[in-house]
């Protein structure tokens, strides 16, 4: 804190000092001590006035205005006046006997207060120098004196009491005291606390015998309140009130303490320190600064009152160690002023005035009461100093000169960071009136004074003058005008009357350029640097941006009524509109074009602000410049502060933006208009993985909005959205604001704006277009006649179709017949209009004219439409026409049927496909009797019952009635059948279809009465219930036929009672076997299996049966092992006695029977499997003509002959002459010479024997060398017939098609069986043989297709497990039964092997 001056005591005939500082402006100190004299000291501590008194000064005061000062002297009934203004003293008579003791100015007028040492009273009121005496107001001398902000006024006298009272001296309160107060004080709630509704109350306090504090309610006179207090604070010494209610309280000991007065907290202690270890003497509170002063020892504190436990600073008094006395503030805080017991005085700099102008290029600033500092933004580090002759009030800045200004002078100074400041020639200037303001460019200054606006070159020489008349200007031109606001540009002057009208004067052309008038008065404005956009603030304290651009207005939302000032983002790309007052920033962001903002009230496409955050301005602080979101502020102690805003903390790094912060930064710019970033952010927070925020298409439609069509479309394309991004692709060229505000406004679903914009754009047409779209045809009508005729035709045609659409035919006919026209080249149109005309015609009654138009026209589809039109107007013969002009049958024929034309329905039945026609029609033929021509329809129409009735009761064509019956398998038709046979005495028929009618009891009485059981249980089937089979199987074995007994004992589920019965029956084919088998598979129970078992192996009747039936026993008790070895006993059985492809298919049954269980396949199975289907293609590769392949087969069975005992000698004669024939000479002289050994040689037929003796006798050894390819599990070289692998030891799947082990890149399975194949193979194969050659099953040759990799894979390391007899397959590659596969192949016999020769 730096001391400003000081006082001598002597000055003040070193006793204690009254002193006080002048009210608002604060220039001057007014002390009084103990030697009759009253000084008056300027802020640099010059004595300016020195008033002797007719005795030492009492009471001194200021008024509101700092004008007058009126000092009370003792002993004397005069009041001393000091004028501010003259510098003059005069005496003011108060016609009192008695001295004076008091005297006090109102807060709010010139009204003084006077009090005498006799309790008496007098106002004074300095505008009409009025004095009204109030004697007696107490008893004995007034001490004290106190005005509120209602002008109400306090007194506190000796006689141990005080008044609350009016302006006019009435008494309002008197409360009486039971002891000597002091220090009476008024708490008013601040404006700021009404306005916001908080609940405090008006208070009046004051000290009671220095130990309590008196608190009297206004609001409540009868309740006051008495606060004491801790014995260890000592006596109250002064106290103040804080603006928010809370008392600030110093004790003699030191102790500063402040006190809750809030009701719910009345007297609690929210703060106490000991400022001073021996004794405080004096508090000061400061509320325009929020600081709290207390003296005492030797020294000063202050703290800040918003935290009182922060001390801003000490002020250390060491000259004079324990006689510290009173403190002073002034007004506005910049000043403290300490006196001492001994009346030295002095004053010390708290805050510096924040004076200060930024411009483009430098800031300007109070650095000390007389210094101003120039700052220059592109080099920071240089700073000017320059010392001042007076402390200016006004400052001003441009890019190259800075001003201060004071009264009615200004000071102009040159300012360039590569050159000392110097005073610019003519400085000081003098103007017409006090100084308001000063802006400044590069070459004029433009100085605001008395409501005139002097424009004025800075650096102008009045003696040398330029001669083109441009040195100054005065404004305004009309005298009953009053400048109140003004700036200057670089291109423009610019200020505000106070008419409300705003006014452009180019510098350039030094003329007026647009002059805009608001119907209410203009406060204040403040304009970005090109004075293209300004924020106007009117009398009614509403604030807009004013553009002279096109004379828009755009409100500005949110406005605090405190509102200081705006500052313009100096960012050209930046949007940001910054408000501020005392304590907070108000952050806005402006949008040049936004689809919801109206432009000056019209339709046209206009700006948008809006209300984006608050934030706290540090307290005393100026803000001066805003760049990109960081303000730079002037701080009360000279130096400027530059802070990033807090809506705009994530955007001046975006790239330091955490993973967590990211949905908060892309809402900030977004909420900022700054949109690229927002689409930045938003690629970062899908990128992240994090879930993307609800608001990330509202993020993109905010773009739209805004008219950032390329980041809305790259938004819309992080989210997903093709189709939105295709459509504002199309959007990307279009220049015209209004036309794109338009397509946006569209697409956001806001018709009517779209439409206003589009009017206003260069293709207005576009409005026709979207109400077209949307179907609304009264506006396009209006628009398209107004802006498109061309279109108008099309428009009246599409409206007439809505019409007719929503049944207003009437106004749809006089649409469409608007919308005809004369030009050859519309014939489509032009017989649109006329289908709509005939549709229309007819829909309103005039049938020939419409008939006459579809006839003209020869439409399908208009003949169509006008069969409903003629259908719903009831005219059926002409609809029925016109449906079958139009080829609909079905509505021909019900058309036809309405009217009763049976021959054209009748003619037409055969090709409807309606079936209530159908039936319409065959009722209506059978009420007319037409019995044949009703059965034909109710056939038609699937009605059985009918049909059924009609031949047996009209007809009597019972035999029709049984075919239609049982085609249909009708219930209800053959119940009537049934009843029909019994009633002739057909018994076996009607058994027959009273079973088919469900009715099984009926029909078993009828079969027991007429002894028809078998017949019964023919056509009973598997219809019946568990309790009639059981019934009928008691009837066979009452008739002791054991077979059907055991069958009907089987169905009916008593298996015991079957295999009782079926193994003491005999039947040629061997049925009772089956169905004995097929009850020990069902019933699954061991005894019952075992006791079939001992039947098959002849335990029973001493027979043993065909091991086949031990096979099929084993697998229907899923006996697998035990059916395995049969199998290949059985299988080797057959192919011992030749029947080969039943063999196979044993094995092939067996081994799906094992898959399907994931049970291991006995190797022996699969080797004999593979060699018994190698013989049987083998045999089919001779038949297609792949001899080689036929060979290849061969080969490897006839290395096995001895399994194929039955036909030696065939095989192996015809692997000879396949051999030879494919050109394996070498296999085909092994074999022959096999042949003419001595086994084999006279079986050997006489046709062969010569050509295999030849083959022998020439013994050709050449061969065909077999293909090789790589094994699939070791990749090892193989011969492609080779089924295992020499080198990895693994088995090979065999191809079903060629016999050649399977590769998995050429890999499929058959669809049935699911046995493998090579693909190409196997479809080669399809093309000759269209069926499986495993299975048999028929296939179809397009389904079959490469195996997916993954399954390949599977198939073949299952392969490997499900050869292993003691393994259980993992994978679930399951090969699908084909049941028993029986079936011999159509063109060959297994049993005759000559054809194989």
């Amino acid at each position: 804190m730096k001391r400003v001056f000081s006082v001598p005591g002597s000055a003040h005939g070193n006793s204690r000092v009254l002193f006080q500082w002048q009210k608002k402006s604060g220039k001057y100190l007014a002390s009084a001590g103990a030697n009759r004299r009253v000084n008056i000291y300027n802020r640099e501590g010059n004595i300016v006035a020195e008033l002797e008194t007719e005795g030492n000064a009492v009471s001194m005061d200021w008024d509101a205005q700092g004008i007058t000062l009126a000092v009370a002297c003792e002993g004397s009934n005069k009041v001393l006046m000091w004028n501010s203004d003259t510098k003059e003293s005069s005496l003011l008579e108060t016609d009192e006997k008695s001295p004076l003791s008091m005297v006090r100015w109102s807060t709010e007028k010139l009204l003084l207060i006077i009090g005498t040492v006799k309790g008496n009273l007098i106002l004074y009121n300095q505008e009409v120098r009025r004095r009204i005496p109030i004697l007696g107001k107490h008893n004995k001398s007034i001490t004290e004196g106190i005005f509120d902000q209602n002008n109400n006024f306090a007194l506190l006298s000796n006689d141990r009491s005080f008044t609350i009272n009016n302006s006019d001296g009435d008494t309002l309160h008197q409360p009486m005291l039971q002891s000597d107060g002091s220090s009476i004080r008024f708490y008013s709630p601040p404006k700021t606390a009404l306005r916001e509704g908080k609940l405090h109350e008006p208070k009046a306090s004051l000290i009671l015998d220095k130990k309590t504090l008196y608190i009297f309610n206004l609001e409540d006179p009868e309740n006051p309140i008495e606060l004491a207090f801790q014995e260890k604070y000592g006596t109250i010494v002064a106290y103040d009130w804080s603006a928010r209610g809370n008392l600030y309280i110093g004790f003699s000991s030191g102790y500063f303490v402040s006190v809750s007065t809030h009701m719910d907290k009345i007297g609690q202690e929210l703060f106490q320190v000991r400022n001073h270890k021996t004794r405080l003497n004096d508090i000061a509170c400061c509320h325009a600064v929020e600081k709290v002063a207390t003296a005492g020892d030797d020294f000063v504190k202050i703290h800040d009152m918003l935290e009182p436990s922060d001390v801003y600073a000490i002020i250390p008094l060491e000259d004079d160690r324990g006689m510290l006395d009173r403190l002073r503030w002034s007004e506005d805080g910049q000043l403290l002023t300490i006196s001492t017991m001994s009346g030295a005085v002095y004053t010390y700099l708290m805050k510096l005035p924040v004076l200060g102008q930024a411009s483009s290029k430098s800031l300007a600033y109070m650095s000390s009461l007389k210094e101003l500092t120039a700052q220059f933004f592109d080099q920071p580090a240089i700073r000017h100093r320059i010392k001042l002759p007076i402390e200016p009030l006004i400052v001003g800045a441009g890019p190259f000169h800075a001003a201060v200004a004071m009264n009615n002078n200004a000071w102009f100074y040159t300012t360039a960071a590569d050159e000392e400041p110097k005073l610019v020639a003519g400085s000081p200037r003098d103007y017409v009136g006090t100084v308001d303001g000063i802006s400044l460019n590069a070459d004029y200054a433009a100085v605001q004074c008395g409501g005139k606006l002097q424009l004025q070159l800075i650096e102008y020489d009045e003696d040398m003058g330029t001669g083109d008349g441009r040195e100054a200007k005065l404004f305004p031109e009309k005298s009953s005008e009053k400048i109140i606001a003004s700036t200057i540009t670089e291109a423009f002057l610019i200020y505000a009357t106070d008419k409300g009208g705003i006014h452009y004067f180019s510098l350039e052309d030094w003329m007026f350029v647009n002059e805009y008038q608001l119907p209410s008065g203009i406060k204040r404005f403040f304009a970005d640097e090109t004075g293209t956009r300004v924020v106007v603030v009117d009398n009614k304290g509403d604030a807009f941006v004013y553009s002279p651009v096109d004379d828009s207005c755009v409100e500005i939302p949110n406005v605090s009524p405190t509102i200081k000032g705006f500052l313009w983002d100096t960012v050209a790309t930046e949007k940001t509109l910054l408000g501020y007052d005392d304590d907070s920033f108000y952050v806005y962001a402006f949008l040049q074009d936004h689809v919801d903002s109206v432009a000056s009230g019209h339709n046209e496409l206009g700006s948008l602000c809006q209300f984006v955050g608050k934030s706290q301005l540090a307290h005393g602080c100026l803000p001066v410049r805003l760049v990109g979101g960081a303000v730079t502020s002037l701080t009360p102690s000279g130096k400027p502060k530059t802070d990033t805003l807090s809506t705009h903390r994530y955007l001046v790094e975006p790239k330091n933006v955490g993973l967590s912060d990211l949905p908060a930064a892309m809402e900030a710019a977004l909420q900022m208009g700054n949109f690229p970033l927002a689409a930045i952010l938003l690629n970062r927070l899908l990128g992240s993985q994090q879930k993307a925020p609800v608001a990330s298409s509202k993020a993109a439609e905010a773009a739209l909005k805004a008219l950032d069509i390329a980041s809305a479309t790259t938004m819309y394309r992080l989210l997903g959205k093709p189709g939105m991004v295709r459509t504002l692709k199309a959007l990307e060229f279009v220049e015209d604001r209004h036309l794109l505000g338009g397509h946006v406004s569209m697409l956001l679903g806001k018709f009517n704006r779209a439409e206003q914009l589009f009017l206003n754009s260069s293709q207005p047409e576009e409005a026709l277009h979207m109400h077209r779209d949307l179907l609304q045809w009264e506006q396009a009508l209006k628009l398209a006649s107004k802006y498109s005729p061309k279109d108008l035709p099309i428009v009246a045609r599409e409206y007439a179709q809505q019409l007719e659409f929503q049944g207003n035919f009437s106004r749809a006919l006089e649409h469409y017949q608007t919308a005809q026209t004369n030009d050859p080249r519309e014939r489509v149109h032009n017989d649109a209009c006329k289908a709509g005309i005939a549709r229309c015609a007819l829909r309103t009654g005039d049938v020939s004219r419409g008939l006459a138009l579809a006839e003209e026209i020869g439409s399908i589809k208009l003949f169509t439409e006008c069969g409903a039109a003629l259908e719903a107007t009831d005219h059926f013969n002409e609809a029925a026409q016109c449906y079958e002009r139009a080829n609909m049958v079905d509505k021909a024929a019900e058309m036809y049927i309405k009217t009763k034309n049976w021959v054209k329905a009748g003619e037409m039945l055969e090709s409807v496909s309606n079936t209530a026609l159908q039936l319409q029609y065959a009722k209506a033929r059978e009420a007319s009797g037409s019995y044949k021509e009703a059965a034909t329809a109710y056939e038609a129409a699937n009605d059985v019952v009918s049909v059924v009735r009609i031949n047996l009761d009209h007809l009597r064509d019972p035999q029709e009635a049984v075919r239609v019956v049982r085609a249909s398998g009708s219930v209800e038709g053959a119940k009537m059948v049934a009843n029909f046979f019994q009633k002739i005495g057909d018994a076996p028929s009607a058994i027959q279809f009273l079973i088919m009618s469900r009715n099984a009891d009926e029909a078993y009485a009828m079969a027991k009465q007429h002894n028809q059981l078998d017949l019964y249980a023919e056509a009973l089937g598997d219809a019946g219930t568990p309790e009639v089979y059981k019934q009928i199987a008691e009837d066979y074995d009452r008739l002791g036929n054991g077979l059907q007994a055991g069958r009907f004992f089987l169905q009916a589920g008593l298996y015991d009672d079957a295999v009782n019965r079926l193994v003491q029956a005999s039947t040629e084919d061997g049925e009772h076997v089956e169905l004995a088998i097929r009850a020990a598979g069902e019933a699954g129970e061991t005894g019952l299996t075992q006791r079939v078992l001992d039947y098959l192996m002849g335990e029973v009747d001493g027979v043993p049966k065909d091991s086949r039936y031990l096979f099929r026993l084993y697998l229907e008790t899923k006996q697998y092992q035990e059916a395995s070895r049969t199998a290949i006993l059985v299988a080797r059985e057959e192919q011992r006695t030749g029947t080969y492809r039943t063999a196979r298919d044993v094995l092939y049954q067996m081994f799906n029977e094992l898959k399907e269980q994931r049970i291991g396949i006995p190797a022996e199975m699969s080797d004999d499997l593979n060699m018994l289907h190698s013989y049987i293609l083998g045999k089919i590769r001779m038949k297609l003509g792949d001899h080689l392949l036929a060979a290849r087969m061969l080969n490897r069975v006839a290395n096995s002959i001895s399994r194929f005992p039955a036909h030696e000698v065939n095989i192996l004669t015809t692997t000879v002459i396949e051999c030879f024939r494919s050109g394996m000479k070498k296999q085909a002289f092994d074999f022959a010479k096999q042949l003419l050994a001595n086994e084999y040689r006279d079986k050997l037929e006489e046709k062969y024997k010569k050509k295999i003796e030849s083959i022998v006798r020439k013994r050709d050894l050449s061969e065909v060398e077999e293909e090789q390819e790589p094994c699939p599990y070791c990749s090892t070289q193989l011969p492609v017939t080779s089924l295992s692998c020499y080198n990895c030891q693994k088995r090979l799947p065999m191809c079903i098609a060629t016999g050649n082990f399977c590769v998995r890149t050429d890999f499929t399975q058959c669809p049935s069986c699911r046995f493998p194949a090579r693909k190409s193979a196997f479809l080669r194969y399809l093309q000759y043989q269209p069926q499986c050659s495993m299975c048999s099953t028929q296939l179809d040759a397009s389904k079959i297709k490469q195996t997916p990799l993954e399954e390949v894979e599977a198939f073949f390391e299952g392969f490997q497990k499900d050869i292993d007899a003691n393994a259980v397959p993992v994978t679930d590659v399951k090969a699908q039964a084909e049941g028993e596969a029986a079936a011999a192949d159509d063109d060959e016999s297994d049993d005759d092997e000559s054809e194989l020769i």
